[in-house]
């Protein structure tokens, strides 16, 4: 549990800071290739953020792996949203995949 906490407050401590420098950098820095590389960097920062929690939650269920229905269901949400649904739509496909797997028993 405290190797979660870690990973937990590791992430927080992450978002907290790519958004504080997204803020800070915002209105100083807006032209330039420092500038560019900069909001090049924060795009990659977050993104890899977003894809750790999605990735770690999807794959596990705890300490035990999460079995197959669930990051198929995040894996049909993932091409939702990646087709440009609606988050709504792409959360709503991502839970009745997941649903439907489970009743059938995978």
């Amino acid at each position: 549990m405290t190797e979660v906490m870690i990973a937990v407050v590791l992430l927080a401590i992450g978002t907290y800071g790519t958004r504080r420098a997204g803020v800070a950098l915002g209105g100083h820095v807006t032209e330039g290739p420092r500038a560019q590389h900069a909001e090049r960097l924060l795009d990659h920062a977050i993104i890899a953020l977003l894809i750790g929690v999605t990735l770690t939650t999807a794959v596990y269920d705890g300490d035990a792996p999460a079995g197959w229905a669930r990051p198929l269901g995040v894996a049909c949400a993932l091409t939702a949203a990646r087709l440009h649904a609606p988050l709504a739509v792409s959360v709503l496909l991502g839970a009745g995949v997941t649903a439907l797997l489970r009743h059938l028993g995978l």
